[in-house]
């Protein structure tokens, strides 16, 4: 093996991946002898210099098993010498040097501040390169390493214009939580904040700003199955394709409850393109973003695509906002406003679409292809919060978008909050919550409720142990949940939370609507109300028979 002649020294850290590879890593600060090489089957090998990463395929046999998982540690008042990262008395420094000493499984959990820089790996320059299946989460105290809040507890990758923030390589599973990734710069390829290529992943609350590429300014996957929940993606740009987001060939992903704003490119796809892709969409919020070609909004290519409660405003461009390229798109409870045009199609895409507001678009739709307006079209004012400060929330009960919609069993809307409110869903990512149901009376404070449901469909027999999770407008206060004709007590907490443990009574016959929200005036009056669904519609769950 003559690239390695010259190397003072080579050590050799198995490291199993989640398929058919096993990833060798030397880290020159720790070694873990507990792996045997002769269970690996290929690998990677690092040598003393972080600048010589030398790729090579080891064939000896099966696969490592993965070991028991660790939490590891990093903080910015850490360390990195001699550092395994275990004790949380003693963090590391850096997420890459956390990287590096994991054992596939761990979990990095890293504390809030600003981790600036990047490190050199295989070619490329990125904060942290990951090459093994991880979870990595933010928003942790040096003092809490329990409890992360990533709104209270910045936690910060900065690449600082350097290279990427993470580039991610498999075939491995991958978490990233919490984070605020900026200062990514994909120096003329594709994916300034995140790269992935023949991953699994899942994004959740995580924060993707300003970021830049040639393609896909925020994130550039291929190859990848990817899961989104709860980011905002926003700032991001690119010279070429992609502003915000590329979702590349080979990929599925699943959106849910995620914005994607002020992204911009001087090509397709402002906000976001499926490019080859199986995607499925529900509660997004895409505004603001601004592209010199089509799809200023988003850009479908050679895709698949399912929409659900789609908040499509404001995204400035030359073309569409929303664009169909030799692919299929259905596009259901959709806003979809302020365009030069709101949807185009080419010769050989179909775009089907139900329950959508038109409003504000020069042209409503176009091109050769096929798009299908379905039954329920709508023109009127939206009321949004403030659209001219980015907030594209519903404003008002009198919103064009208001109780439009069809049933589309998507529960909660893009913060959280139940859908239907009022009976019948709203139109696009929000749900307007209202201060009191329309049947509640005046002066009364609602609930919300999440049910943890043995079957997942939100029905129940008589007889079944379920779990309600609630959050209410008062804390501390006396509060009564209805169920026929029993009935639960309880005090929510100083954050106006409660958790219930009940078991549904044999005496409610199946198909009653046995869940009611509970108003209190003061603590010493508790009263309770139905939920508030018009004519009774759309309960939290129905029970069954046994």
């Amino acid at each position: 093996m003559t690239v390695l002649s010259g190397l003072s020294s080579v050590r050799l850290w198995v490291v199993p991946s989640a398929a058919e590879a096993a990833t060798v890593n030397q880290n020159r600060d720790n070694f873990s002898p507990s792996h045997n090489i002769s269970n690996t089957t290929t690998g990677e090998l690092e040598s003393q210099d972080e600048d010589l990463f030398v790729y090579l395929p080891i064939i000896v046999g099966q696969s490592a098993p993965v070991g028991p998982n660790q939490v590891r540690y990093v903080a910015t008042t850490g360390n990195n010498v001699a550092n395994s990262c275990t004790d949380p008395n003693n963090p590391c420094l850096t997420v890459q040097h956390a990287v590096d000493v994991t054992i596939p499984g761990d979990e990095i959990r890293v504390a809030a501040g600003t981790y600036a820089g990047v490190a050199h790996r295989i070619g490329t320059n990125q904060t942290a390169y990951l090459f093994k299946p991880l979870t990595i989460r933010g928003g942790f105290t040096t003092t809490d390493w329990s409890t992360p809040d990533p709104a209270a507890h910045v936690t910060i990758l900065d690449a600082q214009g350097q290279g990427r923030v993470f580039k991610i390589t498999g075939p491995i599973s991958v978490t990233i939580e919490g984070l605020l990734l900026t200062g990514g710069n994909g120096s003329g390829g594709s994916g300034g904040g995140v790269y992935a290529d023949s991953a699994t992943i899942t994004f959740r609350d995580n924060r993707i700003l300003t970021n830049t590429a040639l393609i896909g300014g925020g994130l550039f996957l291929t190859s990848s199955q990817a899961r989104f929940e709860r980011n905002v993606i926003a700032g991001n740009a690119t010279t070429n394709s992609g502003g915000g987001v590329v979702i590349g060939p080979a990929s599925e992903v699943r959106f849910i409850n995620n914005f994607v704003t002020n992204n911009q490119t001087n090509g397709h796809g402002g906000g976001l393109i499926l490019s080859g892709t199986l995607a499925a969409l529900t509660n997004t919020m895409i505004t603001d973003n601004q592209a010199g070609l089509d799809g200023s909004g988003l850009f479908i290519e050679n895709s698949a695509a399912e929409l659900w409660h789609t908040t499509i405003s404001n995204n400035p461009g030359p073309g569409s906002g929303v664009a169909l390229d030799s692919s299929t798109a259905a596009l259901t409870n959709t806003i979809l406003v302020s365009h030069t045009v709101g949807i185009s199609a080419s010769v050989g895409s179909t775009a089907t679409l139900e329950a959508t507001v038109w409003s504000g678009n020069a042209t409503k739709w176009s091109g050769p292809g096929t798009i299908n307006i379905g039954s329920y079209n709508f023109i009127g004012e939206l009321r949004f919060v403030d659209p001219g400060g980015g907030n594209y929330h519903l404003d008002s009960s009198t919103s064009i978008a208001s109780n439009r919609g069809v049933d589309t069993n998507v529960m909660f809307d893009i913060d959280d909050e139940i859908r239907p409110w009022a009976g019948i869903p709203d139109l696009g990512a929000d749900e307007r919550f209202y201060i009191c149901p329309p049947d509640c009376g005046s002066g009364r404070n609602p609930i919300i409720i999440w049910i943890e449901d043995e079957f997942g469909d939100m029905t129940e027999p008589a007889g079944s142990n379920i779990t309600i999770m609630v959050e209410a407008h008062l804390p501390n206060t006396l509060h009564v949940l209805r169920f026929g004709n029993d009935s639960v007590s309880f005090t929510t907490d100083n954050l106006g939370k409660a958790t219930i443990n009940y078991t549904i009574p044999e005496s409610i016959l199946p198909g009653v609507y046995p869940i009611y929200t509970a108003f209190a005036t003061s603590p010493s009056t508790p009263e309770a109300f139905c939920l508030g669904y018009a004519s009774g519609n759309v309960p939290c769950f129905t029970v069954t028979s046994n």
